[in-house]
């Protein structure tokens, strides 16, 4: 290939067709690599959500918007985490992003007069965002486009490493949350190492460029809107390879209704008309405008005093996991007359604000990677608008196509001397060394220490963090995860075999929950969904504007 597109969401899709359409560079080879059916996993299309909506200015000046507002609103909402030059780029381009779905026949939902519908999205009062209910024409539209332009598709595979050139990148673990400035690369990316998910046969596909679409890391938490597979292993993969990671801190989490699964989100729009807010019967006191503004957001937020909500549901949690093993609430709303309803909540992980850091093209501190969509950082912040996920995945998606497409037409082929240029844990597998069975015992550990890993961050590096946490999950889950994965390193991953499976997925957590953790304790501050109880609040006012030093 020349371009190796990775994820088939939203991003993925967008990355593959820019690459594929991009001009002055020749015809490229371009090839789509993702695990399952086309258009089906991830969270474009999840299956708790009824659609999505896409943040753009398609009517400057009705409401008072205009692309200035826009991308000033991201990097207030962003809480100064978000780098003002990518949220210009997201505001400035999401129109005529919104204008290609349209040409591709994506269907937006309109109203009678034939105009797009609006909505709000969270922590935005502008009714800015156009919507998609059906995500399976989405999907049709965009696999049609591709088609059209010779995209290859290579369906079925995870992608495990990147390939490099030479074998082997620097890690970037060691970087401080935040930090963006390039470096000097020992390598660059030249391709990717899959694994079939039939037979579990390893498969490598070099390419010129690679773009990493694969979304967040919601399934490392035992509670999640997401699939479980979803471990950010695009982000596990770059830093792995020498790119570097910013943002990881920010995770969204929110309040979902919970009747076997956490399938539903807590209808939020309710609470500004409850007269009384009871969690586990004990009423809670928050004034009106306190509850008004927590319903200008799914997320939970520390950012405009709902904050207090948002604990008392995760700390109700916490106490009902430890009495009854049981994290469930019971949140009550009082309407007066003897109105009331009773739901029962759960606080589940959702998505990941950071990722690996990506300039205005997508590119990452790796030659050769680019990333986009919720693997990609940069362009949001401790907090997020709802819908400018969205709008990022076409935005940064067709730029970091199109950048990828030229970086692989002025780029030599990269060397590839078979098993050699593989990374170094799978070269034992592939030059036919031993490979010994893996131990029942060792197998049925591996489920444990990956359930043991998502319970405990859940516990950890969800809602309210502090030192003591951190070091209690080291401690009980991710060192004993990663002492597992070292007793285990003989048996060779290109076995296919169902644990052997298993101890990838736990290897992706593992590094994952070691990145996230590392990024939350170097962060002290009580912002985005997250509060910091063992530090005092650090007392900024964000409504002036960004804080310009955490870019």
């Amino acid at each position: 290939m020349d371009v190796l597109s990775i994820g088939a969401g939203a991003a993925g899709l967008r990355a593959a067709l820019a690459a594929a359409s991009a001009t002055g560079v020749g015809r490229l080879r371009v090839g789509l690599a993702f695990p399952g059916g086309f258009a089906r996993r991830g969270s474009t299309f999840s299956r708790v959500s009824a659609g999505w909506g896409m943040q753009a200015v398609l009517e400057p000046g009705r409401w008072g918007d205009s692309l200035e507002r826009h991308a000033e609103e991201i990097v207030v909402v962003g809480r100064g985490y978000a780098d003002p030059a990518l949220a210009d780029v997201l505001a400035r381009e999401a129109p005529d992003r919104v204008a290609d779905l349209l040409a591709l026949g994506v269907p937006f939902l309109r109203e009678a007069d034939g105009s797009l519908q609006r909505i709000p999205g969270c922590f935005s009062r502008t009714p800015r965002a156009a919507v998609v209910r059906d995500t399976a024409a989405f999907g049709a539209a965009m696999r049609t486009a591709m088609e059209t332009r010779g995209v290859r598709l290579f369906p079925g595979l995870s992608a495990l490493a990147l390939l490099t050139d030479p074998p082997g990148g620097a890690p970037a673990v060691d970087e401080a949350p935040g930090a963006a400035a390039p470096r000097a690369a020992v390598a660059r990316a030249v391709g990717a190492l899959c694994r079939r998910e039939r037979g579990g046969a390893l498969v490598a596909i070099r390419a010129r460029a690679v773009v990493l679409a694969t979304g967040g890391g919601g399934g490392l938490f035992a509670f999640s809107h997401v699939e479980q597979h979803l471990l950010g292993d695009g982000v596990v993969m770059g830093v792995e390879a020498g790119a570097r990671p910013r943002n990881l801190e920010f995770i969204q989490f929110m309040p979902a209704e919970f009747s076997g699964r956490a399938d539903r989100f807590f209808p939020i729009d309710r609470l500004p008309i409850a007269a009384r807010v009871l969690v586990n019967g004990r009423r809670l006191d928050l004034p009106p405008e306190t509850l008004a503004a927590r319903a200008g957001h799914y997320p939970f937020s520390m950012a405009d005093g709902s904050g207090a909500f948002d604990l008392a549901i995760f700390r109700a949690a916490l106490a009902g996991e430890k009495r009854r093993g049981r994290p469930v609430v019971e949140v009550t709303l009082e309407y007066g007359a003897g109105a009331r309803e009773t739901f029962n909540v759960l606080p589940v992980g959702h998505a990941f604000n950071g990722g690996l850091a990506v300039d205005a093209h997508g590119a990452t501190t790796l030659p050769g990677l680019f990333a986009a969509g919720e693997c990609a950082a940069g362009m949001h912040g401790a907090d997020r608008i709802g819908g400018c996920m969205i709008a990022a995945t076409q935005v940064f998606g067709r730029r970091a196509g199109e950048a990828a497409a030229r970086f692989a037409a002025g780029s030599p082929a990269a060397s590839w001397d078979g098993v050699a240029s593989l990374p170094e844990r799978f070269r034992a597998a592939e030059q036919g060394a031993a490979r010994p069975p893996l131990p029942a015992r060792l197998a049925s550990r591996l489920t444990t220490a990956l359930a043991r890993l998502r319970w405990a961050a859940w516990r950890a590096l969800s809602l309210e963090r502090r030192a003591e946490g951190f070091a209690w999950f080291e401690r009980h889950a991710l060192a004993p995860a990663e002492r597992l994965l070292a007793e285990t390193a003989s048996h060779a991953l290109a076995l296919p075999s169902a644990p052997l499976a298993r101890r990838e997925r736990l290897r992706q957590a593992a590094a994952l929950a070691r990145l996230v953790m590392r990024a939350a304790r170097d962060n002290g501050r009580t912002v985005g969904s997250h509060h910091r109880s063992d530090r005092p609040p650090a007392g900024e006012d964000f409504s002036a504007g960004p804080r310009r030093g955490g870019l």
